[in-house]
This record gives C-alpha cells, structure tokens and sequence, in this order.
C-alpha cells in the first residue's frame, strides 16, 4: 500500500483490483488507493468527501462502490465511485439519502452485501457502542433505504 491504513474497508471489482479506503491514521481518512493483481502495484484514487474509517464498502455490478458509515460521517451520506468510466476523471460522489431509523440504530461495524443488481442488504452494526440488530435494504437506482427487519438478535453480527 501508499499509506499506512487502520479501520479501513476494500472493495475487489472483478478479479483484478482490490481498492482501499480510508483510515483512522492522520491524514489517511479519505483516501483511497487501488492494488493491481495483474500488474503487482498500488495507485492512489480520487479522495472521498468525507472521512471514513470502520466503514463498509460493497462493489455492484462490478463496476461501481459504495461506501457506507464509518465513524465520522452521517450513516446516511453515502460514497460511490464508478471504476469504469474513462469519458470523465474518477470521483466519489456523495448520496445524501434520508432515513431516520437508519440514523438512530447503526454507524459504523455494520455489513452489507449485493442482493440484486441495484439493491444492497445492510445489517448488524454498531452506534454508540451498541449493538444492532436491524436490516435495511439500500436502492442505489432510487437512492433510497427501507428498513427491512431485524436480525435473530442484537449480537448476531457487528
């Protein structure tokens, strides 16, 4: 890696890349850097808007990342960064979206995983040193997220 890294998340896009998002080291919280399996070397990436570090990072369709939480950030401003576009330079975009129960039960420790194409599954977590046991299902065609339920129990996963 570039930068040394503490409580940052990857992402692998396809089989060729892995990339490295934030930190909690000085300096370090919105960078992002790509490792090449092909190629054995690292490259930064465009900086995220927002510090991130115990955040959670989902690739969908192979080509776009989101980031979700961590520490310092809303839970509910969301980063994504589309890794195959060469008609534009690369950037993170922030998605401010709106969810209330999302803020008040996780931020940062929590996982998410691909369901479908445009939806991504957010559980466990953490806020304020608790832990929880709720569900959310994220629409990044409609950015929008929708509480789904709760998990068996509140220790189930962070």
């Amino acid at each position: 890696m570039i930068n040394p890294r503490e409580g940052h998340c990857l992402a692998a896009v396809g089989s060729t890349f892995i990339y490295a998002i934030g930190s909690r080291l000085y300096n370090t919280s919105k960078t992002c850097e790509v490792y090449s399996i092909e190629n054995n070397c690292w490259r930064e990436k465009p900086e995220l808007n927002r510090n991130r570090y115990l955040s959670t990072a989902v690739t969908i369709q192979q080509r776009y990342i989101y980031v979700f939480g961590g520490y310092e950030p809303s839970v509910t401003d969301i980063e994504r960064l589309d890794t195959v576009n060469v008609d534009q330079p690369a950037f993170w975009e922030l998605i401010k979206v709106w969810s209330s129960s999302l803020e008040a039960d996780i931020k940062y420790w929590f996982g998410a995983c691909p369901i479908s194409q445009s939806d991504i599954l957010i559980f466990g977590g953490k806020k304020d040193g608790a832990s929880s046991q709720s569900s959310y299902i994220f629409d990044t065609q409609q950015n929008q997220i929708t509480k789904t339920g709760n998990l068996p129990n509140k220790d189930t996963f962070y």
